[in-house]
């Protein structure tokens, strides 16, 4: 989990899709507890009435507040095309957020359904190099 975005270099700089770092400033975090008990944090969001995002982690350095990610949410999915890939959005969401809460474990989940069109699910996971926790990682299983 390196930080893969362009270093600024001024308004105006950053190259196309990478507006996510005006909308990473809106990630408002807090620092773990020292001795915070290893746990799976879930947030939600319907973005309109086709799209939602789901995100779970586990953490490491930092927590995302649930008004941060509300805020996040909004203005990346926002300044995106409307034409993006589902594919090319998760994986903006998990670089930004992998990069700002720096989370031993991460899945980034968009969902899309349309009326009369199939379902549309995109997952994109991440984890620290050399974390494992199977126990936890079993509870994760996609279907579960």
């Amino acid at each position: 989990m390196t930080d893969s975005h362009p270093k600024d270099e001024g308004p105006g700089t950053e190259s196309p899709g990478h507006e996510g770092h005006a909308c990473r400033q809106l990630l408002a975090v807090l620092p773990t507890a020292p001795s915070a008990p290893l746990s799976v944090t879930t947030l939600s969001l319907p973005l309109d009435n086709a799209l939602s995002l789901s995100v779970s982690y586990v953490a490491d350095r930092f927590l995302l507040t649930r008004d941060g990610f509300a805020a996040y949410a909004r203005a990346r999915t926002s300044a995106m095309p409307w034409d993006t890939p589902l594919e090319s959005l998760a994986g903006l969401v998990a670089d930004d957020l992998a990069n700002e809460l720096v989370p031993k474990w991460l899945r980034v989940t968009f969902v899309q359904e349309t009326p009369g069109a199939p379902r549309h699910v995109v997952s994109v996971e991440d984890r620290q190099p050399g974390w494992d926790h199977p126990t936890i990682l079993k509870t994760l299983e996609p279907g579960r």
